[in-house]
């Protein structure tokens, strides 16, 4: 079967489509490779709003596609959908106190630390 996209408009067959319980057909009203464009930018517009520098927060790394949205505490509230959840920071509905921007490899060494104690390496963005 085939369906048009809303965004790019180009009509597609149904497996380039995210599924979707809500709609009719069991399909988002946008393809995967419109929805991938947007969640990007939304994503970008939420780590603007965190700190404008675009920049990991520890290591200084500013390579967007490795840049996340980390919780600073050690038990963050329960976020709902992480759509919702960017929306929110983007409109003002979402504080950002208790967030920050860590690329992955600091997030992941954020988890460790929190789990396991503080370890003793350093990790350093060689540009």
């Amino acid at each position: 079967m085939i369906k048009k996209c809303f965004l790019c408009k180009q009509e597609k067959h149904l497996s380039e489509f995210w599924n979707c319980n809500k709609s009719k057909d069991k399909k988002y009203h946008y393809c995967i490779i419109c929805g991938n464009k947007s969640n990007k930018q939304q994503k970008i517009k939420a780590l603007f709003k965190i700190n404008e520098d675009l920049t990991c927060q520890k290591c200084g790394c500013d390579d967007l596609r490795i840049l996340e949205i980390n919780h600073k505490l050690a038990n963050p509230r329960k976020e709902d959908r992480i759509t919702g959840f960017l929306k929110r920071i983007i409109n003002g509905e979402r504080e950002t106190d208790d967030l920050e921007i860590l690329c992955k490899v600091c997030n992941i060494a954020h988890y460790v630390d929190i789990k396991f104690g503080k370890q003793p390496y350093k990790i350093k963005w060689n540009k």
